[in-house]
């Protein structure tokens, strides 16, 4: 892995890292390993990996100046970040138990008649 380090790569203020790896790069849990003990334990770390199925070579990762592979891209903020997930769905009634089937029939739920009669 071809290491270009910038002269400080984080200060007594970073609170979040991002960190972005080409999939295939050698070494990186050794990266993350080292980023989280040589910085504060309380830093929170958010990141992903790329690649390409059909061209390990092909380069995955990408600056301003340049496309690269075989490496990462870690940028150091200074603002606390977290990853949050909701599917926006909405709930449109209580739940419902299928309480008589037929093989992959429903028959009945709630112990009422699926079906009018």
């Amino acid at each position: 892995m071809k290491i270009k380090q910038e002269e400080d790569h984080a200060s007594k203020n970073t609170r979040t890292f991002l960190i972005f790896t080409d999939g295939y790069a050698d070494n990186i849990p050794l990266l993350l390993e080292s980023l989280y003990e040589n910085n504060l334990k309380e830093v929170a770390y958010i990141g992903g990996s790329a690649g390409s199925i059909i061209n390990i070579d092909q380069p995955s990762l990408f600056t301003c100046d340049d496309f690269f592979r075989g490496g990462a891209i870690i940028a150091a903020v200074e603002v606390f970040m977290s990853v949050g997930i909701n599917h926006g769905w909405q709930p449109i009634s209580e739940p419902a138990i299928s309480s008589s089937l037929d093989k992959k029939i429903i028959k009945s739920i709630n112990f009422e008649p699926a079906m009018g009669e």
